[in-house]
């Protein structure tokens, strides 16, 4: 990987107030640190900035201030949450000479065949590897070919190609891509509704009543004849009563 170089220079004033003016200017406030040495304190072109991290997330720099050059890697950038732009960079110092553990973006080429011909959906479980190299040696890109993977195929972390002097870090069983089968709604039976009948308030009240009114009236009849039943007896008696004294 080549080395991009990036000018930069100490900044002698610490704080928000000086890091808004630097802001106005297109500069933003940068931190470089690591490797057992003192943190330096920076100030960065935004635009030279983005043209350097447009090559890549992991190129190596060549950071120029004070006459000399420090070679170090972007660690951490920091965005305005709402005009999304740079507003800080965290720089890492590293050796050429050493291996370093660092995270390399996955890149996918192709449309799996069974997304094509059976409908399928290509499931993207990782989007980085862990990787453990030179820093010349850091792939800027893994590249995963999808094109022949059928419903249910998958590709893991150990399947990887990588180049010389690369060694992957992740556990070689981790899946990294797999292509699901297309989910299928199943068609839900209609329900027959079922209309209930409407109770017959009214009706059943009326009918109440008319039973009320006729056991009522059959009672009434009864006392009634009861009465004339009784009537009749007491005159017969008294008939024959008088009849005696006669």
């Amino acid at each position: 990987m080549e080395q991009i170089e990036l000018d930069a220079s100490v900044r002698e004033n610490l704080g928000s107030s000086e890091s808004r003016k630097m802001r106005m200017h297109g500069f933003i406030p940068a931190v470089l640190y690591g490797r057992s040495e003192k943190p330096v304190h920076l100030k960065v072109s935004l635009l030279d900035l983005c043209k350097v991290i447009s090559k890549g997330e992991n190129v190596i720099l060549s950071i120029k201030f004070d006459g000399k050059g420090k070679t170090a890697m972007v660690k951490e950038l920091q965005y305005d949450p709402v005009e999304d732009v740079i507003v800080h960079a965290d720089f890492y110092r590293v050796s050429l000479q050493e291996k370093i553990n660092i995270n390399v973006p996955i890149e996918i080429t192709g449309v799996p065949k069974g997304v094509t011909e059976k409908g399928g959906v290509l499931d993207e479980i990782l989007r980085e590897i862990e990787v453990r190299c030179l820093p010349k040696d850091i792939p800027k890109t893994l590249l995963i070919e999808v094109t022949q993977l059928d419903i249910g195929d998958s590709v893991l972390a150990g399947a990887l190609k990588v180049p010389t002097g690369v060694e992957i870090l992740t556990p070689p069983d981790s899946l990294v891509v797999v292509v699901i089968a297309p989910t299928i709604l199943k068609e839900e039976k209609p329900v027959e509704e079922v209309v209930a009948e409407p109770e017959l308030i009214g009706k059943e009240k009326e009918e109440g009543e008319e039973g009320e009114k006729g056991e009522e009236g059959e009672k009434a009849s009864s006392a009634a004849a009861g009465e004339k039943k009784e009537g009749a007896e007491k005159q017969t008696g008294t008939g024959k009563e008088e009849k005696k004294k006669e």
